[in-house]
């Protein structure tokens, strides 16, 4: 009975994690892993973070923002500490809580950037993990085998109450018929 609601329990957070990365960016969301160490002791190297997509509008100074620097770059996180609206855009100055300078960022008016809403501590590698090829193939075919397992299991149970009815016995006491 334990190992059955482990195999429920696996199963759901493979799917969690599946759904997770799949799903949110539909809804504007995303999960990211915090590379480096610039935003210590907010976030550690390997936190997973809950971003959501955002109007630049919208953000305000001590938010979290994340942002590509280049094509094909990973994602940089830090502070706001200061935005200022320029003719087309904003200037916007991040700072890393572990850093001790400021970066500069120019965005046009009507950008959309992430901004952290939430974070798991050490969720980060999975992530990472999860966003290669390897890691895909690895947690559909960890689904694949945890349902497998729960399959095999009911039948298993199911095969042993079938041949404890036809003998008539519980399977837990020795049976006092002579017969047997």
């Amino acid at each position: 009975m334990k190992h059955r609601y482990l195999s429920y329990l696996l199963i759901m957070v493979a799917l969690a994690i599946t759904l997770t990365m799949s799903v949110a960016p539909i809804f504007g969301h995303a999960v990211v892993s915090n590379n480096g160490t610039s935003m210590v002791p907010t976030f550690n190297d390997g936190d997973g973070l809950w971003v959501k997509q955002l109007d630049l509008a919208e953000v305000k100074v001590g938010d979290v923002l994340v942002a590509i620097q280049r094509p094909g770059s990973k994602p940089v996180d830090h502070r706001v500490v200061s935005i200022d609206l320029r003719r087309g855009g904003y200037r916007i100055a991040t700072k890393g809580d572990g850093n001790g300078y400021t970066e500069i960022w120019e965005a046009e008016l009507g950008q959309t950037v992430g901004i952290v809403k939430g974070h798991v501590p050490f969720a980060g590698y999975l992530v990472r993990f999860a966003h290669t090829m390897i890691g895909r193939v690895v947690l559909v075919a960890i689904l694949a085998i945890l349902v497998l397992v729960l399959i095999l299991m009911r039948r298993w149970s199911a095969t042993r109450i079938a041949k404890q009815s036809k003998t008539g016995s519980s399977g837990l006491l020795p049976s006092s018929d002579p017969a047997q």
